[in-house]
């Protein structure tokens, strides 16, 4: 094994911390697909040095206890403005603090700029900062989250503003203690996600459990759709179409409210390269001409809905975002999936196709103490957008 940089620090008698750049330190282990080495290994090989994975390991005497993943990010004057809106809500108050904050980046021209630190998944929406063995209970858990943003914040990395991301109620203790550790909560979109009944042996059963109103709304996006091919893409149709798929992607990333990172061309390919058959990507065609695309990660019995891209001029007459959410869903029913993650965004259209929100929330922490104490004053003032949710299955139809 190459020898890499490791920072080293014993947290108690039993318990050890290190913070390492080799990915060969993740064990092999049933873990989330996001947390697995198969997926990491892509997704640091498509960085192309544009941003830099750490990977924290606990170790309980010579035992591996809880690894995790994260992800450091330098923000500079150039890079602030690709981040979009930085606030969920356009109250005056909070236009003009952006304005400020993205004034302040702006000023730092001359130095190196802002390091942010995410515990988590820049990518996909949920609880992928760390992975812990079983048989550990939430308040172990909290307390090695506790150590490793101590550790962190005590080692040479020196982040200017650390997040965890996406702690769902199963990390209730977790959240406490991070709020103890001065942490900020962020008022985040909940994660929609959907659950396959056993009793949907194919497509043609989920259909049947649509009210009538949304069964006709599903025929007529269908009917919309007709001219368009789909068809999965192979390794060498994503080496060949890498520009039009990076193009596309684009689309949707530039067209998010905010935009912490974009990944490169080459992460399609990489995925399909390590996760082979666990990765699909689908492209769309009218005249042979690729108009979209969709992706999904299939990990034992679950399906993750990941990046899309889309041509906007053929998104209102040919129904394609609305299509490619039902394809998803036909694609975990055929997969044997017990459930199905549509992520962050677009919550209402996702409700209509049977997705239900999920609370997963967000916690920010500035190094610099005048800082944190000011995200919490624009923090309470900073509230998600309103939506509506649909039910549309016949026993909960609106």
């Amino acid at each position: 094994m190459q020898a890499c940089k490791t920072r080293n620090k014993v947290v108690s008698n039993a318990i050890r911390i290190e913070i390492r750049n080799d990915i060969d330190v993740i064990p092999e282990v049933d873990a989330p697909i996001y947390l697995n080495r198969e997926y990491l290994t892509a997704f640091q090989e498509s960085l192309e040095g544009k941003s830099n994975l750490l990977f924290p390991v606990i170790y309980r005497g010579d035992e591996i206890v809880a690894y995790g993943s994260m992800q450091e990010i330098r923000i500079d004057y150039a890079s602030i403005h690709s981040f979009g809106r930085l606030f969920s809500s356009d109250k005056t108050i909070l236009i003009c603090l952006e304005g400020m904050l993205k004034s302040f980046v702006s000023s730092l021209n001359n130095k190196k700029g802002v390091k942010l630190l995410v515990l988590g998944n820049t990518q996909v929406s949920g609880p992928y900062g760390m992975w812990f063995k079983e048989e550990l209970n939430e308040t172990e858990r909290a307390l090695f989250w506790e150590a490793l943003v101590q550790k962190i914040e005590h080692s040479d990395l020196s982040p200017d503003i650390l997040i965890v991301k996406d702690l769902d109620k199963l990390h209730s203790i977790t959240k406490k203690t991070l709020v103890t550790n001065k942490f900020k909560e962020i008022s985040a979109l909940p994660i929609m996600n959907m659950e396959i009944p056993n009793a949907w042996k194919t497509t043609e059963d989920y259909y049947e459990a649509f009210s009538s109103k949304y069964r006709i709304r599903a025929h007529s996006a269908r009917k919309k759709f007709d001219g368009i091919v789909r068809r999965e893409l192979t390794i060498e149709d994503l080496v060949a179409c890498k520009e039009e798929i990076g193009f596309l992607y684009r689309n949707v990333y530039t067209r998010a409210r905010f935009r912490l990172f974009q990944v490169q061309d080459s992460y399609f390919i990489a995925l399909k390269k390590c996760l082979k058959e666990k990765f699909k990507v689908f492209g769309y065609y009218k005249n042979d001409v690729l108009i979209g695309f969709n992706s999904i990660l299939i990990c034992q019995n679950t399906c993750e809905a990941h990046l899309i891209g889309l041509n906007y001029e053929f998104n209102k007459t040919n129904s394609l975002y609305l299509n490619m959410l039902y394809d998803l869903v036909e694609e975990a029913i055929l997969a044997n999936c017990s459930c199905l993650d549509f992520g962050r965004t677009a919550m209402e259209i996702k409700s209509t196709v049977g997705a239900v929100p999920s609370e997963a929330d967000v916690f920010l922490k500035f190094t610099n103490p005048l800082l944190n104490n000011l995200a919490s004053f624009i923090l309470k003032k900073n509230t998600p957008e309103k939506w509506l949710q649909r039910h549309p299955f016949k026993e909960n139809n609106n």
